[in-house]
């Protein structure tokens, strides 16, 4: 897709991914809950195969959907959503879940209509302590749940992996965690922290810069100690703050060149559906790019491809310390921090200790 940045150049871009949260509703009541003021309604399937055609059009090789919500699993239509996924040129489907509705029919179910394509299925678990996990997802029982529906998702030969959130606070209970993803014989475990939206908002569970910074650190002691057996992962671009090219996948980003972009690429090579149908640059990002419903791939490309946002984050001309950082091409920091901690899309990722 050819994006215009001025009167006389463009950029060409591929999309790699896409997330498709296909409903507002869930079963818990999560402390850090993003999406705590959403309307629980379900992404239709013409809106989803249009995007999904959009995508196709637009990527220059396979491409990964992941499935959201809410909860996925509160949708019985889950199986034949995947079908309609694994009818498109996609590689990877992964499904994120609290766990709590795994149930050995559906994933019986979500087997007959894969087609070819793998689904992995992600489980939250934010804390190895049971009681303590269950009282962050307010939903008695969520650990037994959770542990159960990775069992179940083995059984069925499909691949489960897990993920937590770590709080301000809670960087030494990291270790315990990867000993969990590594009892339950998962492949990876990715950890993630709070963005301040929804439930968030007031920001209590955010960590400041130097703790974001031994954050990172000690998920590079993890990945060290506990690799190649289980992968350690997080999107959180400032991990490239880091410096450390023997412990995360640069892409070959040229720090020099401004059209060679990595770290945060929302709105780039990847975007989020919301249940409203609304396009947005990432899950955590709530900036309209565009109304996807009722419309077809060829609407969603135009008006993708004019997007005054799309055009921001693509060019990356970003404001404050971000925009002066010698990293801004590999980094970027993370545009849905910068926006919820008040400056704006292009403002400074301020949880960055550089």
């Amino acid at each position: 897709m050819i994006v215009g940045i001025t009167e006389t150049d463009a950029l060409e871009v591929f999309f790699e991914h896409v997330q498709l949260e296909v409903t507002g509703s869930c079963n818990m009541s999560c402390l850090h809950c993003r999406a705590w003021d959403e309307p629980r309604l379900g992404l239709s399937f013409p809106t989803m195969n249009g995007i999904l055609e959009f995508v196709d059009s637009e990527a220059e090789d396979k491409f990964g959907v992941t499935i959201s919500g809410g909860e996925p699993f509160v949708r019985k239509d889950l199986p034949q959503i995947i079908g309609l996924v694994a009818s498109h040129s996609v590689g990877q489907i992964t499904i994120t879940t609290n766990g709590s509705l795994v149930t050995e029919d559906v994933l019986d179910q979500i087997l007959c209509h894969r087609q070819s394509v793998p689904v992995s299925i992600q489980v939250s678990i934010d804390s190895a302590v049971p009681s303590e996990h269950d009282k962050f997802r307010g939903h008695p029982g969520a650990f037994a749940k959770a542990a159960k529906a990775i069992a179940l998702v083995q059984e069925r030969g499909l691949t489960a992996t897990m993920r937590a959130t770590v709080c301000k606070g809670k960087i030494p209970t990291m270790k315990s965690l990867v000993e969990l993803a590594q009892s339950f014989q998962v492949t990876s475990i990715g950890f993630g922290t709070v963005v301040p939206f929804g439930r968030a908002i007031d920001n209590s569970m955010g960590m400041e810069p130097i703790e974001k910074r031994d954050y990172f650190l000690e998920m590079v002691r993890l990945k060290e100690e506990f690799g190649p057996s289980l992968d350690v992962i997080t999107e959180d671009p400032l991990k490239f703050a880091l410096r450390r090219d023997d412990v995360w996948d640069y892409g070959g980003v040229d720090l020099d060149d401004e059209c060679s972009i990595g770290g945060c690429t929302a709105g780039i090579n990847t975007f989020n559906v919301t249940s409203r149908g609304l396009v947005t640059p990432c899950a955590v990002l709530p900036i309209t790019i565009l109304d996807a419903n009722q419309k077809s791939a060829d609407e969603i490309r135009r008006e993708y491809a004019n997007s005054l946002i799309v055009r921001n984050l693509l060019v990356r001309k970003l404001n404050g310390k971000c925009g002066s950082c010698r990293l801004k091409q590999v980094c970027g920091g993370c545009r849905a921090v910068a926006y919820s901690l008040g400056g704006g899309l292009l403002g400074s990722d301020n949880t960055c200790w550089l």
